[in-house]
This record gives structure tokens, sequence and C-alpha cells, in this order.
């Protein structure tokens, strides 16, 4: 029985272990979302981030090896003065794993740690890719209590003289 740890963890211990797990995310999913942009995470910024509490990496590890992770960003809520608002940024499971349900798993954990640190209520916003394994993810936020309220979409603008 393999080893199976869930744990918040510092982005500089995160971010090396995550390198190739983040670009097979990418790889992925860059086809089938015609994803135009190179893969080169910023990480000054996301370090920057990480030191201010504002990113807030959580894994799933197998063994010792990240098999699933799930970035959370911490953010003002621009509609509501004094609220904050938990952002779902990377949110990846490797199918190597795939019969531990890491990602399942490190989601219910990963709001459960949230639900025990925080005096009021926050807002979770979720989101799921339109294609692949990601989408079956709309029921899970669903039958959680989330609601749809948005749909997102990106547009490529190009400079034009």
């Amino acid at each position: 029985m393999p080893q199976i740890d869930f744990r918040i963890e510092p982005w500089d211990e995160f971010w090396p272990d995550a390198i190739d797990l983040a670009q097979e995310e990418f790889d992925e999913y860059a086809t089938a979302l015609k994803l135009w942009k190179p893969h080169m995470p910023d990480t000054d910024v996301l370090g920057a981030l990480a030191q201010q509490n504002r990113l807030v990496p959580m894994t799933a590890r197998v063994n010792g090896a990240i098999g699933a992770y799930l970035v959370w960003v911490v953010d003002v809520d621009l509609e509501s003065k004094g609220r904050t608002l938990y952002r779902q940024g990377p949110f990846y499971a490797s199918q190597r794993f795939a019969k531990y349900s890491l990602g399942m798993r490190l989601l219910r954990k990963s709001l459960q740690l949230i639900q025990r640190n925080i005096i009021e209520p926050v807002e979770v916003d979720l989101h799921h890719p339109p294609v692949g394994r990601g989408v079956r993810l709309g029921k899970v936020f669903e039958a959680m209590g989330a609601t749809k309220v948005a749909v997102h979409y990106r547009l490529k603008v190009s400079r034009k003289d």
C-alpha cells in the first residue's frame, strides 16, 4: 500500500518537484484548448505571491512523488469590500496515479482546510476545462453546492499597426 500525503507546501519545495507535472498538464490540454502561448510560468512572481501567503500550493504525494496539485490564489473580492476570495489556480492529477483518485481527494481536503482556517465565509471560485478529463469537474462542483455563475473565454489580442 503506497503512502499518500496531502499537504500545503512552501513554494520553493513545491515548484522544483511540480515542474514536470505542470508540463504534463500543459501538454495534455494544449491542443484541445488551442493554447497558443508557451508554457513558461513566472516563478519569480509566483514565489513572491507565495511569500505573501497569496499563493497556496497543495499537493497529493504518492510515496513522495507529486501525483496531483491544486494551487489556490488568495485574493480580495472586488465586488464585496473586506471579503476574501479563493481562486482555483492550476489543478491537475496525473493519470499515472488515477487509481488513487488524487484530484478529487485533494480538492475535498483543500476545501476542508480552507473551511478550518477562516473566520467568516469566503467565496471559492472554481473552474474546469471544457474538454478532456477535467470536464467532469462541473458535476463535482455542483454536487458540493457550487453554482455555475460564469463561462470563461480567452481571446488572443495582437497589436495592429
